[in-house]
């Protein structure tokens, strides 16, 4: 990796002859306080990805303007991703907003905090699973044909 600005900072005030073990000795400083950014960085984008993906689903579902929700919450989210995934939360979400309770109160239960709890995702995933095969209960009926043909 190559640092301009340290090289350029480095000439600026140690001046062109500045002595290269002294320059090497900073530019090899500069690259383990990147690493340790980069491994720090690596180390929280879960669950800054998993409340950003939270919040923009939720949003996009209700119609809400939420812009954050607390650590609290966002452990919780935790425990509920080690049992579902994100596509049923986001089935539960919607599964909830056409219920005709949550439609009459304009979807004030239904919070950040509300689908951060297991029971609340299993609830409305089952209920989502249940309408799904109550509407796709089609058979195709049998036509007498001849199969050895």
């Amino acid at each position: 990796m190559e640092f301009k600005n340290l090289n350029t900072a480095i000439d600026k005030h140690l001046g062109p002859f500045c002595n290269e073990l002294i320059r090497e000795e900073l530019i090899a400083a500069a690259m383990i306080d990147m690493e340790s950014i980069t491994d720090f960085e690596s180390a929280l984008p879960r669950s800054f990805a998993d409340r950003d993906w939270i919040i923009s689903k939720y949003n996009e579902i209700f119609g809400k303007k939420s812009r954050t929700m607390s650590d609290a919450v966002l452990k919780k989210y935790k425990k509920v991703f080690s049992s579902f995934t994100k596509a049923e939360v986001e089935l539960a979400m919607n599964a909830a907003k056409k219920d005709e309770f949550h439609i009459s109160k304009k979807f004030h239960f239904c919070t950040i905090e509300y689908f951060s709890r297991i029971d609340q995702i299993d609830k409305w995933v089952n209920i989502a699973a249940d309408k799904f095969n109550a509407e796709n209960n089609f058979v195709l009926p049998k036509f007498n044909v001849r199969e050895d043909i």
